[in-house]
C-alpha cells in the first residue's frame, strides 16, 4: 500500500492521511477531492512545511504527507483544506503527541 500512494517507509517517518467528506443524508457521507497546504511545527518552533498530495482508492479521496517525529514529541498542525466546490479552504488545527516503537 505504502508503494502504491509513494510513501517512503523508515523510522521516524509519520503520515498524515486526510479526506474530505460531505454529508449527503444523515449519517451518510462521501469522499470528496480536495487540495491542501500546511504545515506541523514542534513546541520549540521548527517548522516543517508539509508536501500534501492527493491520492485515490476506489472511491475515496485522500490528501496525503509525510513528515518527521521523534518518540514523545507534541506537534502543531496548520492546514488549510479546500473540498472540491468549496468557496473557500477549511482551516483545521490541532495538536498530537507522537510515540515510536
Amino acid at each position: 500500500i505504502a508503494r502504491h500512494f509513494g510513501i517512503t517507509r523508515r523510522g521516524g517517518l509519520s503520515l498524515l492521511v486526510l479526506t474530505a467528506q460531505r454529508e449527503t443524508a444523515p449519517g451518510k457521507t462521501v469522499s470528496l477531492p480536495a487540495t491542501a497546504a500546511g504545515n506541523v511545527t514542534s513546541l520549540i518552533g521548527h517548522v516543517q512545511p508539509l508536501a500534501l498530495h492527493a491520492a485515490r482508492e476506489g472511491d475515496v479521496h485522500y490528501v496525503l504527507a509525510q513528515f518527521e517525529a521523534v518518540d514523545q514529541e507534541v506537534l502543531k498542525f496548520d492546514l488549510q483544506i479546500t473540498p472540491q466546490g468549496a468557496d473557500k479552504p477549511i482551516t483545521l488545527q490541532f495538536q498530537q503527541q507522537f510515540y515510536r516503537d
